[in-house]
């Protein structure tokens, strides 16, 4: 029977990710099919396979590329990329799958800035994803307050139109920004955000660069 929802886990040596692969199976009993992309070597991704999901090698380079690697696999009717660290309340899911499916939105965004835990997001990077969440809002004309959420919900035919772009080197806005310039509608719900409890983040080096190759992204294809 082809599954109600997908939901894609980028993983490298993620210890989190077999704790996150149990809540969602909690969370979603019914209809899930899970998909990890993995970079890591191949005694975790043997162990990533023993979970029973759909586990991928990934031979790119990226989170984006791992999540749009994920995405093209993902046969759910409403499709779900979440970071695996554990960071991110899942609680959400249920709540951006209920708005798609009674047509108020074809993205949601996990919204984690009033759900933070104490010591779970530092004040630079509070103010950098306000910034270029504001950025964001007033170029593509959308209200969201967490653009760079590692949470994304999304239905089919908004997949579609964005899952053969290549992403290359851009970054996690990718499907904000190019979701958004074709016209579907992006929406947010609040989620709570946990201090990661495994090593440390993998995403950048440089949090500033980060920040300023997204902002040139978002303009660079809206102008």
């Amino acid at each position: 029977m082809k599954p109600s929802i997908s939901v894609v886990l980028p993983t490298k040596e993620e210890r989190a990710a077999f704790e996150t692969i149990s809540n969602l199976r909690k969370l979603l009993p019914v209809g899930l099919e899970i998909i990890v992309v993995d970079k890591s070597d191949n005694e975790f991704f043997l162990k990533i396979k023993k979970t029973g999901v759909r586990a991928f090698k990934q031979h790119s380079k990226g989170v984006e590329n791992a999540m749009i690697e994920g995405l093209r696999k993902a046969t759910g009717e409403v499709i779900v990329s979440l970071d695996a660290d554990g960071t991110h309340g899942l609680e959400g899911i249920k709540r951006g799958m209920a708005m798609i499916n009674r047509g108020e939105a074809d993205l949601v965004l996990g919204n984690r800035m009033d759900g933070l835990d104490p010591g779970s997001m530092g004040g630079y990077l509070k103010f950098g994803n306000t910034a270029l969440s504001f950025i964001y809002n007033i170029i593509y004309g959308q209200h969201v307050h967490d653009l760079l959420t590692g949470m994304l919900i999304m239905d089919r035919e908004a997949l579609d139109a964005v899952k053969n772009v290549q992403p290359g080197g851009n970054p996690i806005a990718f499907f904000q920004v190019q979701i958004a310039k074709r016209g579907f509608k992006v929406e947010e719900v609040p989620i709570k955000y946990h201090k990661r409890r495994y090593g440390n983040s993998r995403l950048t080096k440089s949090k500033f660069m980060y920040g300023l190759s997204t902002a040139i992204y978002m303009l660079k294809n809206r102008f």
